[in-house]
């Protein structure tokens, strides 16, 4: 990683410790330097789906979570994508889990 995507990484977890969330498992920056922020579920902490929400409310809730298709997590276990492009100045910054689902109408869970 380059010292350019290093202090990217770094503003965006001072942002999120400042926000009060808490557990961001990997934090990746892309080519074109947008940080991806991946949010696990984590025993001890509220959902990933949670912790985004608690994102936008400290955002002011200008911008929503957006939620995306329904996947396959694992046998017998489906989530719906969550992003949230999250306003941590200087920088472009998602954020994205996954809220557990039940299967799709039609697919053996």
């Amino acid at each position: 990683m380059t010292a350019a995507g290093r202090e990217l990484v770094a503003d965006t977890m001072d942002w999120l410790a400042l926000a009060g969330v808490e557990g961001a498992d990997m934090v990746t920056v892309a080519s074109d330097d947008v940080v991806m922020v991946h949010l696990e579920e984590r025993a001890g902490l509220p959902s990933p789906a949670a912790r985004l929400r608690r994102i936008a409310a400290a955002a002011g809730g200008a911008r929503p979570v957006e939620p995306g298709p329904v996947c396959a997590l694992g046998p017998g276990a489906w989530g719906r994508l969550l992003r949230l492009y999250m306003p941590v100045p200087g920088v472009i910054a998602i954020a994205w889990g996954f809220e557990r689902v039940a299967a799709p109408v039609g697919l053996a869970a």
